[in-house]
């Protein structure tokens, strides 16, 4: 196959051109090594300030969350090399880290796959919400996932819920009694303790 020949000008501009995807692609190549080096960093410094107490569980975590959403290679192996919190077991508690800025959780029902809810042996007063978004159920537990599927066994029909931590069982039933005489929800069978 013999080599193609461009008139002068044509050949010309074409050369250029390769010639500036040539520089992109290294320019590309080096600002991916920086963004490599700059990602090195930040998690050595989440891993040292975390060793030194300088940052708790849940902060490792939305610094993890925070670092996964740039989508960059490598971050989990880099994380595990430097970080004492292995980043399966930070995304494991970011599951259970509240969702909203008030520090309660809030959700769909069925869980979607990554919904963050209460963990286990945490006090929580919860309103159950219908299709229409009003609220049709108020309970408290400190086992949030198994009563939500106690409720959808029971027949309980819901789609969205809200958790609301408390300090104790205690002061859980004297918020979930407040709340139960301000919204009165019809699948409540009584209108408080």
């Amino acid at each position: 196959m013999s080599a193609q020949h461009f008139p002068d000008e044509l050949e010309e501009a074409m050369a250029s051109s390769f010639r500036r995807v040539t520089a992109l692609r290294q320019e590309q190549e080096r600002l991916a090594a920086e963004m490599r080096e700059a990602v090195a960093q930040v998690i050595a410094r989440i891993g040292t300030a975390h060793r030194a107490g300088e940052l708790t569980d849940a902060e490792v975590c939305t610094a993890f969350l925070r670092l996964r959403d740039e989508q960059q290679p490598g971050v989990t192996e880099l994380w595990d090399g430097l970080v004492d919190l292995p980043w399966r077991r930070v995304v494991a508690l970011a599951k259970q880290l509240p969702n909203t800025s008030d520090g309660d959780w809030v959700g769909h029902y069925p869980f979607p796959a990554d919904c963050a809810a209460p963990p286990p042996e945490t006090p929580v007063v919860y309103v159950l919400y219908g299709a229409d978004t009003m609220p049709v159920y108020i309970g408290s537990t400190d086992r949030f996932r198994a009563r939500m599927a106690d409720h959808r066994r029971d027949g309980k029909e819901f789609v969205h819920w809200w958790a609301i931590p408390c300090s104790s069982r205690e002061q859980a039933y004297r918020v979930e009694d407040r709340m139960l005489r301000q919204f009165m929800p019809p699948l409540n069978i009584k209108a408080g303790r």
